[in-house]
């Protein structure tokens, strides 16, 4: 349940300010509290770990994508 509220908090939060790569996070997360939520006790650790793993192991990589892009070449 804190997963979702929180998830749910900073997806509007960076909505509001249009930083929607964070809003994407932000809902990345609630989903995961969501099926994390929806697996039994011990299930749930292992969901939202993965889960959260998996969702900054993807911003890490947008990250670094859009910064090779932004790199000026001679």
């Amino acid at each position: 349940m804190p997963l979702i509220a929180a998830g749910l908090a900073w997806a509007r939060i960076t909505a509001t300010r249009a930083d929607w790569l964070n809003c994407g996070i932000g809902l990345a997360v609630a989903v995961t509290g969501a099926v994390a939520l929806s697996t039994g006790l011990a299930g749930a650790w292992a969901v939202a770990g993965v889960g959260l793993c998996l969702t900054l192991l993807g911003d890490a990589a947008i990250i670094v994508w859009q910064q090779r892009r932004s790199v000026a070449r001679p």
